[in-house]
């Protein structure tokens, strides 16, 4: 009988499979019918022929392959059934192997790259899963990434800039700053400074200042004289009547009784003895002392004089007292007045004179002491206060003085005579007929001679 070709195998999966079926599925080999199958199915299909098999099979097959099993079991083969009288009309076509389905996505810190998975380069990160037409980003400014694959970028440090790759990391020199977005290190500007890598400049506290240099690593003291405010760039100097310490953050008012007549001053200068500042604080200059008022050196304020004394000049340290025969009624007076005649003073530092007593005179201004009536002669007398002695005692009168008399003089031709004989005098004030010689009972004055019979 002619042989039965067996069926083709089939490739559908059951919903189990007895085992892993191979990454890359084998060609389908060619079926050609055997009588009788020379064994069971095996679970892996033996190699493929090397040759191609002719269209007419032999009685027997000696080496053909063994069929690619299915993932059902196959049913036991049949009678073999009589070889067919007229080789196969065509050779059984042969499907083509499955491709292998492309890769779609790839891990954080890669690309896509003609299906294949690279990691980012240094500089550059990924921190999503990759698709097709995204690459890896570059790092922003002042971060960075020193290795490949990287899913973030990592921040520099204080005092750093990132290299324009990103790769790195380069420190600022103190007095600089990093500036990430030039890649680069800038100079701190005038006013501020850094000690060490830092990120920002700081300013120059209070008292403090680089001037203008640039880049400086740190700030100068304010010398005496001088100050600043925060962020300056130079010390200013203090102003006339200001002065100041190392490292002001102001300049301070002179005090009362001090001055400073410059600027950029660390101290004051005491006024001198005669001056003042007039009360006023900040003073450039002293000014000198009124008359009739002193001062002692840094005075605030120039002192009144007392009553009695003086100052006849300005700018003078103390007041000078009135002399005796003087007097300084007022304070603060700036001259001594001369006690006027019939008043005397004979102590010094007086506010006021004194009258002569009665019996006393001053004929002139100034004196220090009276003068006794007696010393005129015999029967002068005055009364409180008399600038002369112009009072005759009892037993006198008032007449013209002889030439001869001591007493005679140019200005002075009167004075106190002594009662004629048989008249009367009661004395009393000169130049009043009241107090002229009286005759006594049974005479007569002969007024331009003598009292007669």
């Amino acid at each position: 009988p002619t042989p039965v070709p067996l069926p083709i195998p089939t490739f559908i999966p059951t919903l189990i499979p007895s085992q892993i079926p191979t990454p890359v599925p084998l060609p389908i080999p060619t079926f050609i019918p055997t009588l009788t199958p020379t064994s069971k199915p095996t679970p892996t299909p033996t190699q493929l022929p090397t040759s191609k098999p002719s269209q007419i099979p032999s009685s027997i097959p000696s080496n053909l392959p063994t069929p690619v099993p299915t993932y059902a079991p196959s049913p036991q083969p049949t009678a073999p059934s009589p070889l067919p009288t007229q080789p196969p009309t065509s050779t059984p076509s042969i499907s083509a192997p499955p491709t292998q389905a492309p890769t779609e996505s790839c891990s954080r810190g890669q690309y896509l790259l003609d299906h294949v998975c690279e990691n980012c380069p240094v500089g550059k990160y990924s921190n999503r899963t990759a698709n097709f037409g995204y690459n890896c980003t570059v790092c922003a400014a002042g971060t960075i990434a020193p290795h490949e694959g990287s899913s973030v970028c990592d921040a520099c440090v204080e005092g750093t800039f990132a290299s324009s790759d990103r790769s790195h990391c380069d420190e600022c020199q103190a007095g600089t700053y990093p500036d990430n977005l030039a890649s680069d290190c800038l100079d701190c500007p005038a006013g501020k400074y850094t000690p060490f890598p830092m990120n920002l400049c700081l300013n120059c506290s209070a008292g403090f200042a680089t001037g203008f240099q640039t880049a400086a690593t740190s700030c100068s003291d304010c010398e005496a004289g001088f100050w600043s405010e925060k962020n300056s760039i130079e010390c200013s100097a203090c102003e006339k009547g200001k002065y100041s310490q190392a490292r002001s953050t102001y300049c301070d008012l002179c005090e009362e009784g001090t001055y400073a007549n410059n600027t950029n001053t660390f101290s004051c200068s005491a006024c001198d003895a005669g001056s003042s500042t007039l009360g006023q604080t900040g003073a450039y200059t002293c000014s000198p002392c009124e008359p009739g008022k002193f001062s002692s050196s840094r005075a605030s304020v120039c002192t009144v004089c007392d009553a009695g004394f003086i100052t006849s000049t300005s700018g003078l340290s103390s007041c000078v007292s009135c002399g005796a025969g003087t007097y300084a009624p007022l304070n603060g007076s700036s001259s001594c007045t001369n006690c006027p005649a019939g008043q005397y003073q004979g102590s010094s530092s007086q506010e006021l004179c004194l009258n002569c007593d009665s019996g006393k005179y001053t004929s002139s201004s100034g004196a220090a002491y009276c003068i006794s009536c007696s010393e005129l002669g015999s029967g002068y007398n005055s009364i409180t206060g008399s600038s002369s002695c112009n009072y005759c005692d009892s037993g006198y009168y008032w007449g013209s003085l002889p030439s001869t008399s001591s007493l005679y003089s140019v200005n002075n031709t009167q004075g106190c005579l002594s009662c004629p004989t048989n008249a009367i005098c009661t004395g009393g004030l000169t130049d009043n007929d009241l107090f002229q010689p009286l005759p006594e009972k049974g005479y007569w004055i002969d007024r331009e001679t003598s009292v007669t019979d």
